[in-house]
């Protein structure tokens, strides 16, 4: 997914290149993911290995690119499905499972 399609998609605004292409997400904590979320500016102190990604913020950060949202949270729910496969997460006593693997039957 293009990096211009994921800020359309979370109503953020896109500083960088829209081309870029985006195939997983991750955390601050780990160094997989093309895409990055930082939910506050307190999260910026862990920014020593992100400036080879794509982050989600709600604060502007030099050196990346990143797209700029009021919520990351909320941005960071609306992305789960497009990158993972989500099925039924028994949360009304089905059962399910939240993965990016499919399970194996």
């Amino acid at each position: 997914m293009q990096l211009g399609d994921i800020a359309t998609l979370i109503k953020g605004e896109l500083t960088g290149d829209p081309s870029r292409l985006i195939g997983s997400l991750g955390s601050l904590g780990d160094l997989d993911g093309d895409l990055t979320f930082v939910m506050d500016r307190s999260a910026l102190k862990q920014r020593r290995h992100m400036d080879s990604r794509a982050v989600v913020t709600t604060v502007p950060i030099d050196g990346c690119d990143y797209i700029l949202v009021g919520n990351a949270r909320l941005a960071m729910s609306q992305l789960i499905p497009c990158f993972y496969n989500v099925e039924d997460t028994g949360l009304g006593g089905s059962g399910g499972s939240l993965s990016r693997y499919p399970s194996v039957e």
